[in-house]
């Protein structure tokens, strides 16, 4: 069988070979172009002839041999990568090897193209790693801002108590007490702010398990801490974003001590499967409500608090991380529930009381 001239393929500048079956009916290298030669720091009579496991020692020649027999029985071009031995050192290779057919569509031959991949390889490792890190920075901060939290609350519950009963006597110490309130929450609102931006939607959500009961009581240490309100929390396991999770559950309880107009509240914390992998993360109060709960992201003094985010925020974080967030007040009764959907998963347990 004779078989094209192929030396027009020496000014490809890619590597380029052609495999034939030699008389033993074995799969041979027919023909390799200049770059082939180049890289492979060979002659060509020490090439053509020659099988794949004959050129290239262990087992690359012996895999790649493996697969000029499948893709010549197969009769379709395939792509394949490969560690190999150049002469410019190891290279990870991609090699596209195309059958070519005669009139009477017997194969004949096949053509051969490679490209050293090896820095595209590296750089797609990398990823995971670059990943990684961010990772780890948005979850040092997010620690650091919430550690940050709870002595910064105490400060202004400090403030608080020192104005309760204070008589000013003109030396300015009123003053400084409500220095230390403003810049306090001041601060707490930053805090909250830096804790948003650690959720960057474009960053993947990584999902982990946690006690829904522990997480609510490590939030009210810090919007309840003298334990003013009865608290019912529905005691879980929840599987999910727990930046987004405990973020959300901190703002709608936040939103709810300060707008429920009672100094001592009920207040009831439950999450619930629903349906697609999702769960619902509810904070149900029985203070004012909502006397339209349609406008309440319109209502100002609620889209932003002093340590928190108000409800509008809330709801844009969460609808940007692929959740909703909706409100409800009970019909002839007082209250109000806010429920948030976010994806996750959720194994329910026994009622949790504090009764304040």
């Amino acid at each position: 069988m004779t078989l094209p001239d192929f030396s027009m393929l020496d000014a490809v500048q890619l590597p380029v070979f052609v495999l034939t079956k030699d008389a033993h009916g074995q799969i041979v290298y027919a023909f390799v172009n200049a770059v082939g030669y180049r890289d492979l720091a060979l002659q060509a009579e020490d090439v053509i002839g020659k099988t794949a496991a004959e050129l290239f020692r262990g087992s690359a020649g012996t895999q790649g041999y493996q697969r000029h027999v499948d893709i010549w029985a197969a009769g379709v071009p395939a792509t394949y990568q490969q560690l190999a031995s150049l002469s410019y050192g190891s290279a990870w290779i991609e090699t596209r090897i195309s059958p070519c057919f005669d009139a009477n569509g017997t194969l004949t031959h096949m053509v051969g193209v490679s490209r050293d991949v090896t820095r595209e390889r590296a750089l797609e490792n990398m990823q995971p790693t670059h990943e990684t890190i961010v990772n780890e920075i948005r979850d040092y901060v997010a620690m650091t801002a919430h550690d940050l939290r709870s002595p910064m609350a105490n400060v202004r519950m400090l403030a608080d108590a020192l104005r309760d009963g204070f008589v000013d006597m003109g030396d300015g110490k009123l003053e400084m007490i409500q220095m230390i309130e403003d810049v306090s929450d001041k601060v707490l609102g930053q805090i909250s702010q830096i804790l948003s931006k650690t959720l960057d939607p474009a960053l993947k959500q990584v999902a982990e398990q946690f006690d829904f009961s522990a997480l609510c009581e490590d939030i009210l240490v810090t919007l309840d801490p003298g334990q003013s309100h009865a608290v019912r929390i529905m005691p879980a396991l929840v599987e999910a974003d727990m930046r987004l999770f405990h973020l959300s559950l901190r703002n709608l309880l936040d939103n709810a001590i300060k707008h429920g107009g009672r100094a001592k509240m009920s207040l009831d914390m439950s999450v619930a499967p629903a349906a697609d992998g999702r769960i619902q993360l509810t904070v149900a109060d029985n203070g004012c409500g909502f006397a339209d709960p349609s406008l309440a992201f319109l209502e100002k003094e609620r889209d932003v608090t002093k340590n928190g985010l108000g409800l509008a925020a809330v709801r844009k974080m969460v609808r940007e991380r692929g959740g909703t967030l909706f409100v409800n007040s009970p019909a002839g009764g007082p209250g109000a529930s806010v429920t948030v959907d976010l994806p996750g998963k959720v194994h329910v347990g026994a009622a949790c009381i504090r009764v304040a």
